[in-house]
């Protein structure tokens, strides 16, 4: 195999490219949750190549 393992997590928000957007909090502190439990599992087991 070849390349450079990458992963794409994004905030789910509402009308980003207007000069206000929207975002529910708790998917922010979700998605801040799952960040860090997949970069500890990153830390524990390694990057599946």
């Amino acid at each position: 195999r070849c390349g450079i393992p990458v992963a794409v997590i994004s905030v789910p928000c509402r009308y980003i490219h207007s000069p206000v957007g929207v975002l529910n909090l708790n998917d922010l502190a979700l998605t801040v949750k799952l960040i860090d439990a997949f970069l500890r599992d990153i830390e524990q087991r390694g990057l599946p190549i």
